[in-house]
C-alpha cells in the first residue's frame, strides 16, 4: 500500500423421491401420497403422487430434508429461474444458485438487508431495504446495500486480484511477502458517501517491517494508493505498539490513530466510513467496544475502487460489505 516510512431446465435442488415402503392395493397410479398414505409395493411416492419405481428411501425422512415440489400436482416452481425450487429457495425472488447464507437466518445473502446479522425478523425503522447493524442512518432512508461477497464459492471472477488470493473454506485467504501487498477488489466503483466493512483475522505479520490489514475506499489498484482503515503493526516482528490507523497515501501522511492492541488469531471487523472528503476507520472485535479514528482530506486517487487489502500480512477475510448512503 505504499505505506512510506511505515505501511452453478435442471433443477439442482436435491429433488429426492418420497416413498413410502408399505403395501397397499387400493391405491392406483397418479393417486396422491405421502408419509401416512403409502403407495402399492413397486411404486414410489413422487412429489405427492403415485408412480414410477420405489428404490426404498425412507419418505418421512427425504420429505423433511429437501420437499420435491411447491406447485400443483407436484410441479416444480422456481419464481427466480436459479435452479432451486421456491420450496427449499431461502431468495425465491432473487436468483441466487449459490444459496449463500453468511449469518444463517431464514434469508439467503442476495436478499437479506443485513447479511451478518442473524434474524428473521430483522428492523428496517427507516424502511431503505437496509436493516440492523448494517445501516449506517438507522432511522434516516436513503441507505443502500450495493454489494456482498461471503466468499461461499471461492473468490468470484468478477473480483480483481493484486497479489496471491485463494478460497479455504468458506473464506478468502491473502497471502504476500513482507514488503508486499495483495488485494481483493470489489467489482464497484467507490462512493462518495457509504461504508465498506469486511470481517478479517490476521494469521500472521511477515518480516520486521511494518505490516498491517485493511479496508479502502476510494483505492488505486494500480499505483496502491488509497485512504485505508488499517490495523497497523510498526514492526511486523513484534507483538506490541499495534494501532489502528487512517492512512492517506497519496499525501503520505497518517490522518489519525488509536493505540489497540489487536492480535493475530482474532477475528475483527474493519469498516472505513466515507461522507465527501470525512473519513471514519473503526476496528472492532467480536463482542468488543468500537475502536475509531477520523479525519478529513481531498486526496482523490486516480481510481476510485474499494478493496481490502493486506501489506506484509496474511490473512482471512470472511466476507465484504459495501453500503452507499445519502
Amino acid at each position: 500500500m505504499d505505506r512510506s516510512p511505515h505501511l452453478s431446465r435442471g433443477v439442482m435442488t436435491s429433488i429426492l423421491l418420497a416413498l413410502a415402503a408399505c403395501y397397499n392395493p387400493t391405491i392406483t397410479t397418479g393417486v396422491p401420497c405421502n408419509e401416512l398414505s403409502a403407495c402399492p409395493v413397486g411404486q414410489a411416492c413422487v412429489a405427492g403422487v403415485c408412480g414410477g419405481l420405489a428404490v426404498g428411501v425412507d419418505a418421512a425422512v427425504e420429505v423433511d430434508a429437501a420437499p420435491a415440489s411447491d406447485g400443483p400436482s407436484g410441479s416444480i416452481v422456481d419464481r427466480d429461474g436459479d435452479g432451486v425450487a421456491d420450496a427449499v429457495d431461502n431468495c425465491p425472488d432473487v436468483a441466487n444458485p449459490d444459496q449463500g447464507n453468511e449469518d444463517g437466518d431464514k434469508f439467503g445473502d442476495a436478499c437479506d438487508p443485513c447479511p451478518i446479522e442473524a434474524s428473521d425478523t430483522p428492523s428496517d425503522p427507516d424502511g431503505d431495504g437496509v436493516a440492523g447493524i448494517c445501516d449506517p442512518h438507522p432511522t434516516t432512508p436513503g441507505d443502500h446495500l450495493m454489494l456482498f461477497e461471503g466468499f461461499h464459492r471461492g473468490i468470484p471472477s468478477s473480483w480483481q486480484v493484486v497479489g496471491t488470493a485463494s478460497p479455504s473454506g468458506d473464506d478468502a485467504v491473502v497471502t504476500t511477502v513482507a514488503g508486499n501487498h495483495t488485494a481483493l477488489i470489489a467489482p464497484i466503483t467507490a462512493i462518495a458517501n457509504g461504508t465498506i466493512t469486511a470481517a478479517v483475522t490476521i494469521d500472521a505479520t511477515l518480516g520486521n517491517a511494518d505490516a498491517a490489514m485493511t479496508v479502502v475506499m476510494p483505492y488505486d489498484p494500480t499505483s496502491d494508493q488509497g485512504i485505508f482503515c488499517e490495523l497497523y503493526a510498526p514492526n511486523a516482528g513484534s507483538a506490541s505498539g499495534h494501532y489502528v490507523s487512517l492512512w492517506d497515501s497519496p499525501a503520505q501522511s497518517e490522518r489519525d490513530r488509536r493505540n489497540f492492541a489487536w492480535t493475530a488469531a482474532t477475528p475483527y471487523r474493519v469498516a472505513l466510513t466515507r461522507k465527501g472528503t470525512g473519513y471514519t476507520c473503526s476496528v472492532t472485535p467480536n463482542g468488543g467496544t468500537a475502536q475509531t479514528t477520523s479525519a478529513t482530506t481531498s486526496s482523490n486517487p486516480a481510481q476510485a475502487r474499494a478493496s481490502v487489502a493486506s501489506y506484509g500480512a496474511n490473512a482471512h477475510v470472511a466476507w465484504v460489505l459495501v453500503v452507499s448512503s445519502p
